[in-house]
């Protein structure tokens, strides 16, 4: 197995709103309505390797509430192409940094 990949969202000094928006995405909770946080998620359990339990702290959510999150992404990006073709350029920039 490839070794994890440890992301943390570090603000740069750039434009205040912009980070601003980009943390309440992250927080925004909420069972429906927040497909980027759930996208977040699901790229997070899958590049990192860290347990449900570990990303569930970080998300402040439960484990189970992560692997519940991190399937129903992996359906929609099934039956969705625009949808994974966002998944791919995601992918690529955070691997190919």
């Amino acid at each position: 197995m490839a070794r994890p990949l440890r992301i943390e969202f570090e603000p740069e000094s750039g434009d205040q709103a912009d980070q601003h928006r980009l943390c309440r995405v992250f927080q925004l909770k909420g069972k429906k309505g927040n497909l980027a946080r759930d996208v977040a998620i699901y790229l997070c359990r899958e590049l990192t390797g860290e347990t449900s339990a570990a990303l569930g702290r970080r998300f402040d959510i439960t484990g189970a509430g992560i692997a519940a999150r991190h399937d129903r992404i992996a359906k929609k990006l099934e039956a969705d192409r625009k949808l994974k073709g966002r998944d791919d350029r995601i992918r690529r920039k955070i691997l190919y940094i």
